[in-house]
C-alpha cells in the first residue's frame, strides 16, 4: 500500500557550488535527507577538540626534547589546521528546492518530519488563506548556543478570469528556509511557485543575504504581491465593464451576476488583509531572531543586515495595504452599480403599478354604476318601463359614508407627517406666490 504524500516526489534544485547554483531534478525526500545527514561540527565539540589538540602538543613538549626547529613546525601545523578549519566553517551550503503541494496529509516522520517543521506542513495542507511561522534550536549541551532557525510563510490568492466567461482559481504558494548557524547554510523550499517566482530567485539568488533567511521571505512576498495586484486588476476589470453597460443590469440574471462579482472582490479583502498580517508576523519574527543571534548590538551600524529587511517588509507592507483599499474601493463601487440595478428594478415595478392603477381608475366609476345598479335596491318595472328604487336605499349609504370616513382617518392617522409635510410645503407654495404678486404689483 502506498501512503499518500502532500507533496510532489519530483523536485528542481538549486545548489550553490564554487559560488555558481546549478539547477538539477532530484526528490524531495532524498534532498532532504541529505541535509538531515550533513552535521557540521558544533562550536562546543570544536572547542573541546582544540583542548584536546593543546593537552596532547603540552604531553609532547613534556616528553620529548623541543627544539626551536620543532616548535617553529609544530606552530606552522596549528596554524595551517586552525586556517583549514576556519575555511570549512565559512563555507556556505546553499541548496533551493522548488516542489508541488498535492494531497492534504502531514508527513511526521523521515527526513520530511525532522527536518521541515511540522507546523509549516499543517499550515500549508489545511484549507486556510495563509499563515507563518518559526521555530528555533537550541544545543543540548549549551542553551545559550543558536543551532537553526525554520521561518515558512503561506499565501493563497484568488485569481479571476473573464474570458471566455467568468471563472476563477485558487493560488497557495508557501515558502520554507532552515537556516543553522555553525556556516550560514539555508535549505529553501518553495511549494507551488510559479515560474515567475522561481526565475527571480534564480536571478537574485547571488545578491541574498544568507546570514539572514528572512531574506528569502523579502524575495519571496515580492512576487506574491505581484500575483495579488494582478488578482485586484482582474477584479477592476470586472466592475469597470459594468460602470461602461450601467443600465442593462435590471433582470434576474444580470443582478445575480453581479452579486457573483461581489462575491469574489469580498474573497480577495479577505485574504489582503490575512496576507498584511502575515508580513507583520515576518516582520515581528525576523525582528526576534536578529535579538536572539545577538549580532546586532547598539554599535552595530543601523544598515545592518536586519535593518534592511525590516525596512522592507514595511514598504512591502504598505503595497499590500494600498491594493487593499483598491479592493475595498471595487467593493464599493460595484455596490453602487447593485443599488442602481435593484433601484431600477423597483422603479420599473413602480411604473407598471402606476398603469394598473390608472387602468383601474378609468375602469372604476362604469364598475362602480354597475355594480349598484345590478343591486336589489334598483329594479327595472317592465310594467312602466322605469327603475324602481327599493324603500330601504338608504341603509346602503348609511354603511358606505361611516366606512369611507373611518378609513380615510386611520390612512390620515399613519401618514399624519406626510399629509402635515405635503400642507407645508402647499402653504409656502402659495404664499410665495401672493408674495411675488405683491412685488409685482405694489
Amino acid at each position: 500500500m502506498v501512503k499518500e504524500q502532500a507533496y510532489s516526489n519530483s523536485v528542481e534544485v538549486l545548489d550553490k557550488r564554487g559560488g555558481r547554483f546549478l539547477r538539477r531534478t532530484s526528490t524531495l525526500e532524498e534532498e532532504l535527507q541529505v541535509w538531515h545527514g550533513r552535521k557540521p561540527t558544533s562550536r562546543l565539540e570544536k572547542t573541546q577538540l582544540k583542548e584536546t589538540q593543546l593537552k596532547e602538543t603540552q604531553l609532547k613538549e613534556t616528553q620529548l626534547e623541543e627544539t626551536q626547529l620543532e616548535e617553529t613546525q609544530l606552530e606552522e601545523t596549528q596554524l595551517k589546521e586552525t586556517q583549514l578549519e576556519e575555511t570549512q566553517v565559512e563555507k556556505t551550503y546553499v541548496r533551493v528546492i522548488f516542489g508541488v503541494l498535492q494531497a492534504p496529509q502531514i508527513p511526521h516522520d523521515g527526513a520530511l518530519g525532522s527536518v521541515i517543521a511540522p507546523d509549516f506542513w499543517t499550515t500549508t495542507v489545511k484549507d486556510l488563506n495563509g499563515g507563518a511561522g518559526s521555530r528555533y534550536e537550541f544545543d543540548d549541551d549549551n542553551d545559550d548556543e543558536f543551532i537553526s532557525h525554520d521561518t515558512w510563510s503561506c499565501f493563497k490568492i484568488k485569481q479571476v478570469q473573464t474570458e471566455p466567461k467568468l471563472e476563477y482559481t485558487w493560488q497557495q504558494l508557501a515558502l520554507f528556509v532552515k537556516w543553522r548557524a555553525i556556516d550560514n547554510s539555508n535549505l529553501v523550499l518553495t511549494l507551488d511557485a510559479g515560474q515567475d517566482i522561481q526565475n527571480e530567485l534564480d536571478r537574485r539568488l547571488q545578491s541574498i543575504d544568507e546570514r539572514d533567511p528572512y531574506s528569502w521571505q523579502v524575495v519571496f512576498v515580492e512576487e506574491v504581491i505581484k500575483l495579488y495586484d494582478k488578482s485586484v486588476w482582474s477584479l477592476r476589470d470586472l466592475v469597470r465593464k459594468v460602470e461602461k453597460t450601467r443600465g442593462s443590469h435590471c433582470n434576474l440574471t444580470e443582478i445575480s451576476h453581479l452579486h457573483e462579482i461581489s462575491r469574489h472582490l469580498g474573497h480577495s479583502h479577505e485574504t489582503l488583509d490575512i496576507a498584511i498580517n502575515i508580513i507583520k508576523s515576518i516582520s515581528s519574527e525576523h525582528e526576534a531572531f536578529w535579538n536572539e543571534r545577538k549580532i546586532c548590538g547598539p554599535e552595530s551600524d543601523k544598515q545592518g543586515p536586519d535593518k534592511q529587511v525590516q525596512r522592507r517588509l514595511s514598504a512591502l507592507s504598505l503595497d499590500l495595504s494600498n491594493i487593499t483599499r483598491r479592493s475595498v474601493s471595487l467593493k464599493e463601487r460595484l455596490q453602487y452599480e447593485i443599488n442602481l440595478a435593484h433601484n431600477m428594478v423597483s422603479h420599473r415595478n413602480t411604473d407598471m403599478m402606476r398603469t394598473i392603477s390608472a387602468i383601474t381608475l378609468i375602469y372604476l366609476p362604469g364598475t362602480f354604476v354597475s355594480g349598484l345598479f345590478s343591486s336589489a335596491f334598483f329594479q327595472f318595472s317592465s310594467e312602466t318601463n322605469n327603475w324602481v328604487v327599493a324603500e330601504n336605499f338608504w341603509v346602503y349609504w348609511a354603511i358606505v359614508i361611516p366606512l369611507t370616513i373611518t378609513t380615510f382617518l386611520i390612512w390620515a392617522k399613519y401618514h399624519r407627517y406626510e399629509i402635515k409635510q405635503a400642507i407645508t410645503f402647499l402653504g409656502a407654495k402659495i404664499l410665495g406666490r401672493k408674495v411675488e404678486d405683491r412685488a409685482k404689483n405694489p
